[in-house]
């Protein structure tokens, strides 16, 4: 082969290695850098609740929310059970 082929092909191995770790270590950084979203356990209705419904135990069950927890949300159903549905969420 001739030289200068070798040299500029051995360049080339080092650039795209070069550029391959470089890759390597940005993606890595971001991705350490990214942090988990926090999930938190809530209470909600397991069926579909009429207005006046005093809430037992059978009509709640718990869902995961991600990210912030809603203002005036039950994370106990102990808290729910006895009050009354107040009013309806429309989809």
């Amino acid at each position: 082969m001739n030289r200068r082929l070798v040299t500029i092909l051995l360049s080339a191995f080092v650039v795209a290695a070069l550029c391959s770790v470089l890759v390597y270590r940005l993606v890595g950084m971001r991705i350490a850098a990214s942090k988990p979203v926090a999930s938190t356990r809530v209470v909600a209705a397991a069926t579909d609740l009429h207005i006046g419904t005093v809430l037992a135990a059978k009509d709640l069950t718990t869902v995961q929310i991600v990210g912030a927890v809603p203002k005036g949300a039950i994370l106990d159903a102990k808290n729910a059970i006895g009050r009354g549905v107040t009013s309806t969420s429309a989809p």
